[in-house]
Formats: structure tokens, sequence, C-alpha cells
């Protein structure tokens, strides 16, 4: 089973999965970089740099393989780069990284359905990924994972409900590759606000079965042992 967890950026996905992993529980698995190189048997790599490209390649080969389900799609997610007013090198980025989740859904499908494997900001994330910080477009979400609802339906995504946790102040020291160079507090207002509205259009999606959608309020204490309830439930 593949176990997505996805939120706003600052939310703690990424200390909520080290904590679950902690657990020890033999049948989860966490996705990493290291997963793919151990499978490929290129682990012994030792450059963190060459480690992360020699890990993308495969996951990028496995999407090309898939690649006319994914025609509507990618010229859908196209189109939404071409109105968006980041820089150009950030657009190719959001595609590659968006190209790489769905290489990433297909490699775990194939190579580990006996375990539950928890991805950090897999496909459920992408309109995290995809959204407009200067807003000059908008993203029609629905539409966006109708598109990709053959995919979306095989995979479990769990959303943090993050309203106990101060998510400004956290990015505020944490900082956030989207807002490097414009860390201001308008930005950063707009920033929380764009991902604040995707989280509430998944909380009001009532119509699409497909959605396999749980929601966990995180930062009220016992994160790890909640979300464990949820996976084994």
């Amino acid at each position: 089973m593949i176990c997505e967890v996805t939120g706003v950026p600052g939310a703690g996905k990424t200390t909520l999965l080290r904590k679950v992993t902690k657990k020890n529980d033999s049948n989860i698995v966490l996705f990493s970089d290291d997963l793919v190189l151990r499978h490929f048997k290129l682990d012994f790599i030792r450059s963190k740099l060459l480690r992360r490209i020699v890990s993308d390649i495969p996951l990028i080969m496995i999407f090309l393989r898939h690649f006319s389900n994914y025609r509507t799609f990618i010229k859908y997610v196209i189109s939404l780069l071409m109105n968006n007013r980041e820089r150009f090198f950030v657009r190719i980025n959001v595609l590659r990284n968006i190209i790489l989740k769905l290489g990433r859904f297909h490699f775990i499908e194939k190579n580990f359905s006996k375990e539950v494997v928890l991805v950090d900001e897999g496909i459920s994330h992408i309109p995290f990924s995809l959204t407009d910080y200067n807003g000059k477009s908008e993203i029609d979400i629905e539409e966006l994972l109708r598109l990709l609802s053959a995919q979306v339906s095989r995979v479990r995504v769990i959303i943090l409900d993050h309203e106990s946790i101060d998510v400004r102040h956290r990015l505020n020291i944490r900082g956030h590759k989207r807002f490097k160079k414009r860390k201001t507090a308008k930005f950063l207002n707009q920033f929380v606000l764009l991902n604040n509205r995707i989280i509430e259009t998944y909380k009001s999606i009532q119509d699409m079965r497909f959605l396999k959608k749980t929601f966990l309020k995180v930062g009220t204490g016992n994160d790890a042992e909640k979300f464990l309830q949820i996976i084994n439930s």
C-alpha cells in the first residue's frame, strides 16, 4: 500500500514520518533516495549530490514508460506553468518534481506491493507544487485530481490538519525554497493563504470516491500513534 502524507509546507510532514518509522514496524517503509539506490544496487555511491542525481534517473525512465497514460495531464500541467510568473528554472524544477512523483508511484507499486510505503509529498501533493504564489493563475484542483484518478485511487492520502501549528513561525525559521529570495511578510502571508485554500478544497471535495483521504490533526500530541492507527485501520 502506498500511503502519502500531504499538507501545507511547515505542517510537520517530514518530522511526523521520521517519528513513525522509529516505531520499527517491519512492514512500514519510508520512501527515500536510498530505497531506489538499494533496489538498483547503486548504494555504493557516496557523494550526496551524485546519489540524488542517480536515484532520479530510474524514476524518470519509469515515468517515460508510462507517458502515454499522462499525455492529457502533462499538457494541463505545462499550460499552468506557462501562465505561472515564477522564474523559468523554478517552473522547470516543478515539472521535474511532478515527473519524479509519478515515476516514484509506479516504482513503489511494482516493487513494494507487500509493504506499507510512506511517501512525503507524493502525487496528492501536486496541487501544492503547481500553486502560483504570485497569484496570476488559479488551479482547478478537482480537475487536476480527476486527471490522475487512476493513480490517486490506488493511494491512501493522509492530509495534515495544522490548525494548532503556527506554520508562519515555522516557515520563518526553516524557510522554503519557493520564497528564499522573497522572504517578506506579504509574500509569506500569500504563501500560507494559498496553501490553506488547497487544504480547504480537499476538505470540501465530496464527490470523488476514488480519493481515499483522511485528515489527521497534528500538533496535539501522540501524532505518530494516531498516524499508525489510521494506516492500520
